[in-house]
């Protein structure tokens, strides 16, 4: 038989874990495990559906669900080509990596040209959104990565500061 003593009104001995004096330690910890890595960020990527077809406009936007501005930067000198079946290309500014799920992996696509684009940061205050419409060529699961920084207001997107966080939005399919 094991007998308990309180001291301080909890049972000692060895019978008690080190977790159990420390109710609020597993609350946090539960807390961090459920909660979505989206729901601890301050931006948000939102993709309008969960599938496209290839060359189909992608109106990915960005939120910023948190109290503080944010900055990232914008890629300009990216185009694509329009839907199957309709002439010309367009003008379609990114802030995003894409990336693709290839055998379990996650890998960057190289989208952006070579040359002759040019990087300018853009500033999205508290409750507020920007849109960005692009269209892929590429088949396969697909998610976002964004880079930001928050209160920062003199991004120089040619020479990054440290201190960049990132997000990721939902996977989504074009086929």
């Amino acid at each position: 038989m094991i007998s308990s003593t309180l001291v301080d009104g909890r049972p000692s001995g060895n019978s008690v874990s080190a977790w159990s004096n420390r109710p609020h330690l597993l609350k946090i910890l539960a807390c961090l495990i459920t909660v979505p890595v989206w729901a601890r960020c301050q931006a948000r990527i939102i993709v309008p559906r969960p599938s496209f077809k290839v060359s189909e406009q992608i109106a990915a936007k960005i939120t910023n669900i948190g109290h503080q501005q944010i900055s990232y930067c914008v890629e300009f000198g990216q185009w694509s080509a329009k839907e199957l079946g309709a002439d010309g290309i367009e003008a379609t500014p990114i802030p995003f990596y894409v990336q693709r799920k290839s055998a379990g992996k996650w890998s960057t696509l190289p989208l952006g040209p070579d040359i002759g684009s040019l990087r300018k940061s853009a500033l999205l205050q508290p409750g507020e959104s920007h849109e960005f419409p692009f269209r892929l060529s590429n088949k396969g699961q697909m998610r976002l990565l964004l880079a930001y920084w928050i209160g920062k207001t003199d991004l120089n997107c040619e020479n990054l500061p440290q201190g960049e966080k990132k997000t990721r939005s939902k996977s989504f399919f074009v086929w």
